[in-house]
């Protein structure tokens, strides 16, 4: 049945630039370049079911996982939010 499906709503077909994470991208790179940001966590994904994550923590992992920690819970809560 999955290969029925072409895309969810809203979602970005792989292969396609997403132009607004290019631009988040780029703005936290210039934070890093500047010394703002010195940890980050990730999780990525293709657009084709492979998804992607790590850290680079700088030294500041209690830190960092609090964020992962705070981060998850929003994620959480925007999936069981209804429209």
């Amino acid at each position: 049945m999955s290969e029925n499906v072409v895309a969810l709503p809203g979602a970005n077909p792989a292969g396609t630039v997403n132009e607004d994470l290019v631009q988040l991208l780029e703005g936290l790179v210039d934070r890093a370049k500047s010394g703002e940001i010195v940890g980050l966590a990730y999780a990525a994904s293709n657009g084709d079911d492979l998804s992607y994550n790590g850290w680079e923590s700088g030294g500041h992992t209690l830190l960092l996982s609090s964020s992962i920690a705070t981060l998850n819970a929003r994620y959480q809560l925007m999936l069981t939010q209804q429209d």
